[in-house]
């Protein structure tokens, strides 16, 4: 691959070239048609922005995605993105003084701006710390503690008139929940979490509705089905979430005991529901990004205190 690339938009014409990239350039595993559709054109909020890098040859050699979204702030709901998938050739990685992500992410910066989006965050792979520090320094880089525990802690938890069942489809009901939790929680700062958002993000994972002796929807848990990773949860009061938490962990260590360990980010609003439940300090950390677009909010607004980030926003 020649090593000039010129960076814009992604056009329906690269698809093959960053299905290529993806196959050769990461450990994911092959990415079809079908499932980049899915992913990143058939989204609740419209099509995403993939700025790429390109050969004279017009052949794909860098890419990152933005997925849009909407985020609850106050009573306003604003323009939000996320950005994922930085992939670059590995013939290209160590050929720039100025790394094509840099580019890359310069380019869907500038696009979001121009789309009046007020924020950018992102959920790096850990070891990219101090690389995105480098190179992308306008992103505001946090480390987010991980905690986790044995699903066999919960055998024979006693979950009262709660009852636990899995579930495959997102229905009105979560729409009142979220509105619901939003206003008695409350929540300051949270991705929308609505009907179609829910189905999008999580439709094949594995998620656990909680419902009470009236049969009315409490709230929910999401799993990663083989990490065993949460990666969301909600419900009205911070009550109400720790009981629907620990009725779906007593469910996994009835049913699922072969994930061995439940892990979860210790955000702020999440650490004294955690704490409760037992869970204890791990290894592993995550990291948050953010950057704020809008001239008119600062990053103290955005205050990780105040905001319910999970990782599968």
């Amino acid at each position: 691959m020649n090593n000039q690339l010129t960076y814009r938009p992604y056009g329906e014409s690269d698809i093959p070239g960053l299905l290529r990239l993806w196959e050769k350039n990461t450990e994911w595993g092959p990415l079809t048609p079908e499932q980049w559709r899915q992913w990143y054109i058939d989204t609740p909020y419209g099509p995403c922005e993939v700025a790429v890098g390109v050969d004279q040859a017009e052949e794909v050699g860098a890419q990152i995605v933005s997925t849009p979204t909407l985020l609850g702030f106050g009573e306003a709901e604003l323009k939000a993105c996320r950005i994922s998938a930085p992939i670059v050739d590995k013939q290209l990685r160590a050929a720039y003084k100025i790394h094509p992500i840099s580019f890359l992410y310069g380019s869907i910066k500038e696009t979001s701006i121009a789309e009046n989006y007020s924020v950018i965050y992102t959920f790096p792979n850990s070891s990219l710390g101090s690389f995105l520090r480098r190179y992308v320094p306008s992103l505001q880089i946090e480390t987010v503690r991980c905690v986790a525990a044995p699903v066999s802690s919960w055998l024979g938890s006693e979950i009262g008139s709660l009852t636990v069942a899995p579930t495959a489809q997102f229905g009105e009901e979560y729409q009142a929940l979220w509105q619901e939790c939003k206003r008695d929680f409350p929540l300051a700062i949270a991705v929308i979490r609505s009907p179609a958002w829910l189905q999008y993000r999580f439709g094949r994972k594995l998620a656990l509705e909680v419902r009470g002796a009236t049969e009315i929807l409490l709230g929910y848990t999401i799993f990663d089905q083989n990490t065993g990773l949460l990666l969301d949860c909600l419900a009205r009061t911070r009550e109400d979430l720790t009981a629907v938490l620990k009725a779906a962990l007593a469910w996994l260590a009835r049913n699922r005991g072969e994930l061995g360990e439940v892990k979860a980010m210790h955000t702020p609003l999440m650490a004294p529901i955690l704490a409760c439940l037992g869970f204890a300090a791990h290894e592993f950390q995550f990291l948050f990004g953010r950057e704020i677009l809008n001239p008119n909010l600062s990053l103290a607004s955005f205050d990780l205190n105040q905001w319910h980030f999970m990782p599968g926003d």
